[in-house]
């Protein structure tokens, strides 16, 4: 069945030289149209508390935190400069950043022990603890012999926050055992936002 409205104008003949006004009856099997929200107190027509409509629908149409994955190609230098502006996203107020997957393309140099995503921007608290006080943003073991390295985050549901903070611009390097940067990363973060207009 499908919803409609008709509107109805109901002028009396006797009454439309005293007053212009008409009144207005909507006809409709739309029971919205007719609903008259008063406060969250109020008890909806299904009988349940409006605070536990609006509770639902800030949960699910206007939840408190915002993910948004960033992929960022082409890491083949020390300190490379990533705009996080053009992605176009409001990052204004980020409170979580973490590595979801890399792919990471090797030369002989690279060979064995590990390779370390670095970003001195992104807090010490959400980053990988290390004696070198490094802002580690993760540790990827690197296996021997491979050109070309696939790694996903295991971790992946571990949440750390930080305070709020703008993230405009980031510098990233991957650095085989600590010194020599790879040949080429491709990497994809995760990037938490509070969502409020404050």
């Amino acid at each position: 069945m499908d919803n409609y409205v008709q509107t109805m104008l109901s002028d009396d003949s006797e009454s439309e030289s005293e007053s212009s006004d008409g009144s207005v009856e909507f006809m409709t099997s739309n029971v919205g149209v007719m609903y008259d929200y008063k406060g969250s107190h109020e008890r909806m027509l299904d009988e349940n508390m409006a605070q536990h409509y609006i509770d639902k629908r800030n949960k699910y149409f206007t939840p408190e935190l915002l993910h948004h994955t960033l992929s960022v190609t082409d890491i083949n230098t020390r300190d490379k400069k990533v705009d996080l502006t053009t992605f176009g996203l409001d990052l204004r107020r980020v409170i979580g950043f973490k590595l979801v997957r890399a792919v990471f393309e090797l030369s002989d140099a690279n060979q064995g022990g590990y390779i370390d995503i670095i970003s001195n921007e992104i807090p010490y608290i959400a980053c990988t603890k290390n004696s070198n006080g490094t802002h580690l943003i993760q540790r990827v073991p690197n296996p021997l012999s491979t050109l070309f390295m696939y790694y996903e985050n295991k971790y992946i549901y571990r949440e750390i926050y930080f305070t709020p903070m703008e993230l405009s611009v980031i510098y990233l390097s991957c650095l085989s055992s600590g010194t020599t940067p790879c040949a080429n990363a491709h990497l994809e973060f995760e990037v938490t936002v509070l969502n409020t207009n404050e």
